[in-house]
């Protein structure tokens, strides 16, 4: 049986497969403790795939959710003609940066709110992805709302490749040619 991260790998993966080479872009934004763009926004999707095949679990609980979303944001932004759509997969609750990096801490639910409605602000829509039962499904939905993104949650690690084929069918991608950010 696959643990976590091998079926979001595997989903991801599927979702990445799915992209036009020459109208879709992807990216990689990893987070724990701080966010980190770990590929650049392209149309080498090969890459992005690998990079997410690469990734590993955090050492702690730390769940940066804030920041995951400024990361994205910033790289979407760096791209003038991309459309901007993220998909934030998270299976923890917002910890930091402010909190200890365990638990919840409500400022740091705060900060991941108020970075959601400025990447609304600069028309950027989040499809929020809770997996497992350790997430804060409220908070989740609240940031798919402000940006006009959707909340999925996802009891079981086994129904990320359902729920990736879900976003990927609702976004419009010939006509509306939105870069994805896993």
């Amino acid at each position: 049986k696959n643990s976590k991260i091998e079926d979001a790998k595997i989903a991801a993966g599927s979702f990445l497969d799915n992209l036009d080479e020459t109208t879709d872009q992807s990216a990689l934004v990893s987070f724990n403790d701080i966010a980190n763009l770990v590929k650049n926004l392209s149309n080498d999707h090969p890459t992005t795939k690998t990079a997410v095949n690469d990734l590993t679990p955090g050492e702690t609980n730390a769940t940066n959710i804030g920041d995951s979303i400024v990361e994205a944001g910033n790289e979407l932004n760096s791209d003038s003609e991309a459309n901007k759509v993220i998909i934030l997969l998270t299976d923890g609750k917002a910890n930091k940066p402010n909190g200890p990096g365990s638990g919840e801490w409500p400022a740091d639910v705060d900060y991941a709110i108020s970075k959601a409605q400025e990447a609304a602000n600069s028309s950027q829509k989040i499809f929020t992805i809770g997996l497992g039962s350790g997430v804060n499904s409220t908070m989740l939905q609240e940031i798919a709302d402000i940006t006009g993104g959707q909340y999925y949650s996802a009891p079981e690690s086994a129904n990320l490749t359902d729920i990736y084929n879900q976003i990927y069918n609702q976004i419009s991608w010939k006509e509306c040619q939105y870069s994805p950010i896993t």
